[in-house]
Order: C-alpha cells, then sequence, then structure tokens
C-alpha cells in the first residue's frame, strides 16, 4: 500500500467491518456526563485534515466516554471509524473512500503501528479518531485523521481527541504541533483556533480535491 501512511484518515460505510461494529457507529451512542482520556507515545505518517467541531465552553461531558491508544490489534475498530469519517466527510480529508477500501488488514495494521492513534470510544463502540505522526523535524508532529460522529459533536469529545494527541506529542519529545484544514471546514477550524492553533501561512491543494485550498496550522504544545 503505497502511501498508505500518507494519506489515511477517511471512513467506510458502517458495517463494512461487520455489521454490529458499522450500525453503531452509523446510529450514535453517546449521553451525557463525564469523559476519561488515556494517552501514551509512538509515531509516523504525515497531513491530514479534520471534520469536528465544540462549543467554546465545551467540556467532556459525555457518560463514559473514553479516548483511548489504538494498539495493532484495534485495526478493525480504526479501519471502521476511519472508513464512516471519509464516508460522511469526503471534502474533509486528503485521501477517499474509494482508495481505503482497497486497504487489506496488513496495510491496517501497518498504519496501527506506525501513527499515534487514538479512539473515542463510549461502551464499547468508536465514534471519533485523531491521529498523531512524525512532522518535517525532531520537534514537530503532526495531527491527522481526526473526525467524530456528527451525532456526538459539541459535547467534549473533540477537544478529548486534541488533548492526546497533544498530551502524545509534548511526552515524545515535540514543540510543535501541525495540521492542514480545508477552508471550507469551517467548524473545525474554529476548534482548533479554540485549542490555540494559529495559521502559518502556508497553504496547498487538498489531495483528493485540488479544487479546495489547505491552510496549515500549528501549536505550541510546552
Amino acid at each position: 500500500m503505497p502511501g498508505a501512511r500518507e494519506r489515511l484518515g477517511y471512513g467506510a460505510q458502517p458495517g463494512e467491518v461487520g455489521p454490529a461494529v458499522g450500525a453503531q457507529i452509523k446510529a450514535g451512542l453517546l449521553t451525557d456526563s463525564g469523559c476519561q482520556v488515556s494517552a501514551s507515545g509512538a509515531s509516523s505518517g504525515t497531513m491530514l485534515c479534520m471534520n469536528v467541531e465544540e462549543p467554546p465552553s465545551s467540556r467532556a461531558t459525555h457518560a463514559g466516554l473514553v479516548v483511548e491508544r489504538a494498539e495493532e490489534t484495534d485495526w478493525e475498530r480504526v479501519k471502521a471509524v476511519r472508513l464512516a469519517a471519509l464516508a460522511e466527510s469526503p471534502s474533509a480529508f486528503g485521501s477517499t473512500l474509494a482508495e481505503e477500501r482497497e486497504y487489506g488488514e496488513a496495510d491496517w495494521r501497518e498504519w496501527c503501528r506506525d501513527t499515534a492513534a487514538f479512539l473515542a470510544v463510549q461502551d464499547g463502540v468508536p465514534i471519533g479518531i485523531a491521529a498523531g505522526v512524525n512532522g518535517t523535524s525532531r520537534d514537530e508532529r503532526k495531527l491527522i485523521a481526526m473526525w467524530l460522529h456528527p451525532g456526538h459533536r459539541g459535547a467534549g469529545a473533540s477537544t478529548a481527541l486534541l488533548a492526546a494527541v497533544r498530551t502524545w506529542a509534548l511526552r515524545d519529545g515535540a514543540t510543535t504541533l501541525m495540521l492542514w484544514v480545508t477552508r471550507s471546514n469551517h467548524a473545525a477550524a474554529r476548534l482548533y483556533r479554540r485549542a490555540g492553533f494559529s495559521e502559518t501561512g502556508a497553504c496547498k491543494p487538498l489531495p483528493s480535491n485540488p479544487a479546495l485550498i489547505a491552510d496549515q496550522l500549528a501549536l505550541d504544545v510546552r
């Protein structure tokens, strides 16, 4: 799968990785009340954009929500939520659903090994994802593949995913966390700016749709 680590970050039709998991992702299961975040280290890969939104005063209020680090053995859950992301938000990512539907088990396992991927999980069901990878310098890491099920946006889960990747980047020795976001993805851009990200001035066409322009944002994680 040449370049898979650079492109990964989107979704498939719920059900392609098993009807039970797919149906639960499609339906969504979150309620309100406390959140736990568990983060630890690893790295690799490159850029991608995201589709999420939280209100300015958002807190992690989903009952029983856990943000957990994905291991290689979690590849089916990672695949499920990634394909769901690509299906729901095709203009937010550098890859396409058609491309990633072709990936096999070995490709998904490789991505889980080579990224610091985090899943937002409710009652055992993955409803969001974000990942960290190496940047272009020793002090830089990148936030890629971020997405949250639309039924669970606005209650703090996106903030929890961001916090997990930021913590990973800091513990991994980084000083800066970078990301790319399309100009049409206003909700995600607002979330990142509220979290402290600012524009670097760099921009480029989105690989999956060159008609869209993505801006680079950066955050000092120290």
